[in-house]
Order: C-alpha cells, then structure tokens, then sequence
C-alpha cells in the first residue's frame, strides 16, 4: 500500500492530526521514511502535543500533497520510540546540522485514501 505513496511521502511535508480526547492537534513533519508496505517512520523534532497525543490515544491521520494536489489520506496508530531499534534508524536517517531527532514516531496504516 505505502510503496505507491513513497516518493511523495518522502519529499513532501505531511500534517499529522491526533486528539486528547477531547481536542484535536495538527503538526506538520518532513522528516519521513516508507520502512514497509504498512509502516512508516517519522522523526519527532518539535511536536510536543503530537507526541503527548500518540502516548494516550494513539489514532492518526495524515494527509500529504505535491506541488499538483495530488496526495493522500492516511488512517493508522502510533507508536512513540525514545530509545531502541526504531529510534536509532530515526537518528541515522534524519540527524543533519539543522535537527537532532528527539524520538521516532511508527505508524502502521489501516486505510488510505488517494487523494487528486
């Protein structure tokens, strides 16, 4: 499913909407990478309401475009890592001189959406 959606997904901004419960959050990320057909990996920088979110309630959806509108809609749960196998994959893709990844954020995905 997400080997359709790699090259946008790793080349463009995604939002990323989770919930408390009882208010919804939206963060933007750029640092992401497809790791299997049903996984991807996204490094954790700054959003700190996202991550409180995926820790209580771990229900995603992200949405992702191109320069021509053509995207996806992407339904999954979250998983946060700040050690361990996942984490130090994040810290190897993403570490550069502008960002140090905090943590990983995996997400498999249950339904997607084309989006054009």
């Amino acid at each position: 499913m997400l080997s359709e959606y790699k090259d946008l997904l790793e080349n463009n901004p995604i939002s990323i909407a989770t919930s408390d419960g009882e208010r919804p959050n939206i963060a933007v990320a750029s640092d992401v990478a497809v790791v299997s057909d049903d996984q991807l990996l996204i490094s954790h920088n700054e959003m700190v309401k996202t991550v409180a979110n995926i820790m209580t309630h771990n229900k995603i959806c992200m949405t992702c475009f191109d320069k021509n509108w053509y995207g996806a809609r992407i339904y999954g749960e979250a998983e946060y890592f700040n050690d361990g196998e996942w984490f130090e994959r994040v810290k190897k893709l993403f570490t550069n001189k502008r960002t140090e990844p905090k943590g990983a954020i995996l997400v498999t995905t249950g339904k997607i959406e084309k989006q054009s």
